[in-house]
């Protein structure tokens, strides 16, 4: 273990009398993301297919049908809101201070 350890640091200290070879560490920067890529194309196409295998279900084990949206609701919020606008142009007054 101690050799394994000193193996790694004696290879950063004779770092700098290696030969440098930027095209080779490129060449393994790109099949790396390559690799990479090409995994993840992969895990993602499988994910996909047993996705759509599996279909649609009903998950609740009721029915399957949606109640429809009440739109009373949201009818009132836009009444109280019109009402609101009305108010503010007919009973509320801005007097701008800079014209008196």
């Amino acid at each position: 273990m101690i050799s394994f350890f000193s193996n790694i640091v004696g290879g950063f200290k004779d770092r700098h009398t290696q030969r440098r070879d930027p095209g080779r560490d490129w060449l393994l920067l790109l099949g790396a993301s390559g690799i990479v890529l090409l995994a993840s194309v992969v895990w993602n196409t499988w994910f996909f297919l047993r996705v759509v295998e599996e279909g649609v279900g009903n998950i609740g084990g009721g029915d399957a049908t949606l109640a429809p949206y009440e739109t009373g609701a949201a009818e009132e919020i836009f009444l109280m809101r019109e009402t609101k606008a009305s108010e503010y142009k007919e009973v509320h007054t801005f007097i701008d201070p800079s014209r008196e």
